[in-house]
């Protein structure tokens, strides 16, 4: 009797029909209406579940007798595994999956073709059960329990396989295109403003949702079935619908676009899953922006190119609300390339208009007034949007690179960058300290645009070095200076290219503000205020050990020693090598017999020396103050001749020199300064030969020409220029002022604009 009992109990058909009934009981517990006692029912199919739970347990653990074959193909090969235990687990799985295939034909009838909501309802009642069932055969999952399977058997979790029958059983090609139409039709009915229930909305929104977390991360179902069908529905009606659209205008049509895109997003998240929210957006946008850029750019490029005097703010809203629809500059678009060529053209067209379009000079004018013309505009309409910025830049480059190329004769990108160091120059003195910060400053835009930076580095060093010098003693401004200097410096800095060059100019602008603070000191009856510049700084590398104790007067050497000195102290014990070549004083100088009439003078140590040696004598040779300064003859009339331009000194006979006492004679009240320096500058350029030269004495006439230039044409206009050569150099009779000089100022006056030139050589003051 016991042996007929244990039999039974290990028998695996009884066991395994228990267990389905549960399983079946659980099903149809969703499939009707709960009743009214649930908690009674719950508690009652949890106690079923459990008790199934043991007996999957009991037939994948132990063996049991007259379990069901497992055949696979058409000459009923066995499946079996290595253990009759692993065998079993096999039998119980596949059982199973039979018995959901059941389930799932029980509820295929009750779908309708034409009905999402039966579709969705038949799903989640299948899955429910599913979900009450699964917990039944966890032993399936057990490690140990997959033990000896055959490698071409996988048991996958109960979940999934709940899942992958329902699509394979259910989710037929016919159904899938009848649902097709059905999400086709309310779609187009709800962006066409027909009646539609929220709960059809809602069911094609559950669909998505339903196919997305059906199928793999790729969601190929759900694109398929939902996503494609809007696509195609979306881009029919706006295909249709695009005529419309134009026929309104322009303006109008951005508009339209704007209200589409808006609209289209809502929509996306009524009805799709939100992976599909870029796609839609996208293809609205290439429907109505992208395909139709041909019809757009003509709009554009008038309300953005100022030449034929349209106002570009006129169309503001449009233009910003049509940038927006093309990503608002987080990527390239058309937009960028419209720009960069309508930039290109507009200065293109400048350049032909102006007469003397190969000089440097009105390239840089034409190139400036192009990007302050472009900039305005677009931070006016689109704000602040760096990839147009960048098109306004990329569009001046085409044309500056057309421009430099070489000439049979020069060359012009030498020329445009030599221009452009000395437009900064007078930049640094005009520009508010702002705007020379700002790394879009004209100067600082068309330097990096340039294809010789080179050459601007070597202009620009010695530009600087001429400021630095002429503003040595700025009585009181050389903060000022200092912050305008330092402000263009930062504006060129560019990342890991040029910090050799801004490390440099830095250096010599520091070492000029360290002077600013020294005292004067009197020296033979001098009020001496040296200043004392450092040779590397300077570029001045190579010079013999000699080269100050010949150049620096003995009288100044303690003076220079105790800067020497307190710079040590300063730097941590590095010795100062300075520059006698740059380095000099300011002298203030009194008359004999009067010493309350005075005037200051900036000179060089070289200088120096002969103002040492002259203010022991009444009257001086050449010959003598060669001898006391142990100089050439020709380093000592160079050193002389800013003193006899301005008329300090007065040449009675040929190398004989005395004091001019009408200097003294038209003293005003206000003590006046005379820089009478020479100095080379440029060393530290790679063409020594070359460097010029800044000499006060000679600028001194450069001045007297100009103001009588100006106060000429300002009084009598426009003038021939043989009158006007004749007329300045009347009225500069006393300094000895050569035609060509005259010619030079000229010159220089019709490249900054102040004179204009007409045809026939006439020239005329520009008010």
């Amino acid at each position: 009797m016991d042996d007929e009992e244990g039999r039974t109990r290990n028998s695996f058909p009884p066991l395994w029909k228990e267990v389905a009934g549960v399983c079946n009981t659980a099903f149809q517990k969703f499939k009707k209406r709960p009743s009214h006692n649930l908690c009674k029912d719950y508690n009652k199919l949890i106690s079923q579940i459990c008790e199934a739970h043991g007996l999957v347990y009991n037939l994948t653990a132990y063996q049991c007798s007259n379990y069901p074959a497992l055949v696979r193909g058409s000459n009923s090969t066995p499946v079996v595994g290595e253990t009759v235990e692993s065998t079993q687990v096999l039998v119980v799985y596949y059982l199973l999956r039979e018995l959901l295939k059941k389930q799932i034909n029980s509820v295929k009838s009750t779908i309708q073709k034409d009905s999402i909501l039966s579709y969705l309802d038949a799903y989640e009642k299948y899955t429910a059960g599913g979900n009450v069932v699964k917990s039944i055969f966890t032993y399936l999952h057990w490690t140990w329990q997959k033990r000896g399977l055959p490698a071409e058997h996988i048991i996958q979790p109960t979940e999934i396989v709940v899942g992958h029958l329902w699509m394979d059983v259910i989710l037929t090609s016919e159904l899938k295109d009848a649902f097709r139409a059905k999400v086709n039709e309310i779609v187009c009915r709800v962006r066409s403003g027909g009646p539609t229930s929220i709960g059809e909305m809602e069911s094609v929104k559950r669909f998505s949702l339903n196919l997305g977390c059906s199928t793999d991360v790729r969601l190929t179902l759900y694109s398929s079935v939902v996503e494609e069908t809007y696509l195609k529905s979306l881009a029919s009606y706006y295909g249709a619908n695009r005529s419309a659209f134009k026929a309104l205008g322009v303006d109008e049509y951005i508009s339209q676009c704007v209200k589409a895109v808006k609209k289209e997003d809502i929509l996306a998240r009524c009805f799709l899953m939100r992976s599909s929210y870029e796609q839609v957006s996208e293809c609205v946008l290439r429907i109505l922006v992208h395909d139709e850029k041909n019809y757009l750019i003509p709009f554009c490029k008038k309300c953005i190119d100022p030449s034929d005097g349209n106002d570009p703010f006129s169309s503001k809203t449009s233009l910003a609300a049509l940038y927006d629809l093309l990503g608002g500059g987080a990527e390239e678009s058309w937009m960028e390339d419209l720009l960069r060529e309508t930039v290109s053209e507009y200065a293109d067209r400048e350049l032909k208009k102006s007469i003397d379009s190969s000089e440097a000079s009105s390239i840089l004018r034409i190139l400036k007034k192009t990007q302050q013309t472009f900039e305005m505009t677009i931070s006016g309409i689109f704000g602040h949007q760096p990839r147009l910025i960048r098109a306004v830049y990329d569009g001046i480059q085409a044309n500056l690179a057309t421009l430099e190329r070489p000439a049979a004769s020069e060359d012009n990108a030498a020329k445009i960058a030599k221009r452009l160091a000395k437009y900064a120059a007078e930049e640094i003195k005009n520009m508010s300290i702002d705007e020379l910060r700002r790394k879009n400053n004209w100067i600082a835009v068309i330097y990096r645009l340039c294809s010789r930076q080179d050459v601007f580095h070597q202009s620009y060093t010695r530009f600087l070095q001429e400021r630095l010098l002429t503003n040595i003693f700025g009585a009181g401004k050389q903060s000022e200076i200092a912050v305008r200097e330092e402000s263009m410096l930062s504006s060129l800095l560019i990342k890991d290219k040029n910090f050799a060059f801004i490390f440099n100019c830095m250096r010599m602008l520091h070492d000029a503000c360290r002077n600013d603070s020294k005292k004067a000191e009197r020296v033979q009856e001098f009020l001496v205020k040296p200043y004392i510049l450092t040779a590397f700084a300077w570029g001045e590398s190579r010079r013999s050990p000699d080269l100050g104790s010949t150049t620096i007067p003995l009288e100044l050497q303690t003076i220079i020693f105790h800067d020497i000195d307190a710079y040590a102290v300063q730097q941590n014990g590095r010795k100062l090598l300075f520059s006698p070549e740059h380095s000099g004083a300011r002298v203030k100088m009194s008359s004999p017999n009067n010493k309350s009439v005075s005037f200051s003078l900036l000179v060089s140590f070289s200088q120096m020396r002969y103002l040492l040696a002259m203010n022991k004598m009444s009257e001086w040779t050449t010959n003598e103050l060669c001898s006391r300064t142990r100089t050439s003859l020709e380093e000592c009339k160079r050193s002389l001749t800013p003193f006899v331009q301005t008329r300090l000194l007065r040449e009675t006979a040929q190398d004989v020199f005395d004091m001019n006492p009408d200097i003294f004679a038209v003293q005003s009240d206000e003590e006046k300064m005379y820089d009478l320096r020479y100095i080379e500058l440029g060393s530290q350029q790679s063409n020594p030969e070359k460097s010029s030269c800044f000499l006060r004495g000679e600028k001194s006439h450069v001045l007297s020409i100009e103001g009588a230039v100006m106060r000429l044409l300002k009084e009598l206009g426009p003038l021939s220029l043989d009158v006007l050569l004749g007329k300045v150099s009347a009225s500069l009779g006393k300094l000895s002022v050569q035609r060509r000089d005259i010619k030079k100022v000229l010159e220089k006056l019709v490249e900054r604009e102040y004179v204009e030139r007409t045809e026939g050589s006439y020239f005329s003051f520009i008010p």
